[in-house]
């Protein structure tokens, strides 16, 4: 074999080599980015575990300060309720009865309106809106 085709056969045996320990490389490297992607995967799904978690724990909040804010407007209903006739005894009504939480429903079912108290006797009737805080808008 003559000098230079021994030359030329080590240097594809070199290329081979390195070739080799590119793959190798590539592999180690292809391995990694894999494990990465599943501990980003499980990243995501925990995250997505967790807003789902913290939106049903908004939600059961929401739901209870709502409940809160509706109480509170029932209590100042059966608080004012209670008396508010008296305040018209001046006036020539004489209310004998009172009706909390009355409901106005369309043919559909539909609540279309709602009176807080209806003071009542045999010839009047009046509706009444219990306001926690007076605005210019409700007046």
């Amino acid at each position: 074999m003559n000098e230079a085709l021994a030359l030329e056969i080590e240097q594809v045996w070199g290329v081979l080599r390195e070739t080799t320990l590119i793959h190798k490389e590539t592999e180690r490297i292809l391995q990694e980015i894999t494990r990465k992607q599943e501990e980003a995967e499980k990243a995501r799904k925990a995250t997505e575990a967790q807003m789902r978690k913290t939106s049903a724990e908004i939600d059961r909040l929401s739901k209870n300060v709502g409940g809160l804010n509706r109480s509170m407007g029932e209590l100042m209903e059966v608080l004012i309720g209670g008396r508010v006739w008296e305040r018209f005894a001046a006036y020539p009504y004489n209310f004998t009865r009172i009706r909390p939480q009355v409901e106005i429903i369309d043919d559909k079912k539909r609540v279309r309106s709602d009176i807080d108290l209806l003071l009542l006797n045999d010839e009047w009737a009046m509706a009444v809106e219990v306001k926690r805080v007076l605005d210019a808008k409700d007046v």
